[in-house]
């Protein structure tokens, strides 16, 4: 009976955690650096009409020394196209890492658009580092994440 009720709480924490956002996705780069020839790519699929936040996920290691990251956001559908340029914040004035630290690895969840409209289908998001630089060393992934506004 225990291991039936353990087993139904972690069933529904599982089910929970899915409910944080309706799509997930993180790219791992190649050697650990992040090409401006290398865009990330993801496609998902929306459930119902709403509004939507969408946050851009990176995780660097310690030492990367870049204050921001210069990115680029595209969003499309068969009718919505959204382009816009970031510059996603990695330190703070004093110069300390911002995000979630963890060892060496840094997690940053920068939201890029706060509230969207979009309806119901298939949605392609693209994302690419347009820094001065033809590679970021030290970025270790790069995801997408959507989660319905309340």
């Amino acid at each position: 009976m225990k291991k039936l009720i353990l087993l139904i709480i972690f069933a529904t924490s599982l089910q929970a955690c899915g409910l944080l956002w309706e799509y997930r996705s993180i790219n791992e780069l190649n050697n650990m650096a992040w090409l401006a020839s290398d865009q990330q790519h993801f496609d998902f699929n929306l459930e119902q009409d709403g509004d939507y936040e969408i946050i851009i996920m990176i995780r660097h290691l310690h030492g990367f020394a870049i204050e921001k990251i210069p990115v680029e956001l595209k969003l499309s559908s068969s009718d919505t196209l959204y382009d816009q340029h970031y510059e996603i914040p990695v330190r703070d004035a004093a110069g300390e890492y911002l995000g979630e630290g963890g060892g060496d690895l840094w997690d940053l969840d920068f939201s890029a658009i706060q509230s969207i409209p979009l309806n119901k289908g298939s949605y392609h998001a693209e994302i690419s580092q347009i820094s001065e630089y033809d590679e970021l060393r030290l970025i270790m992934e790069v995801g997408i994440m959507v989660k319905k506004v309340e």
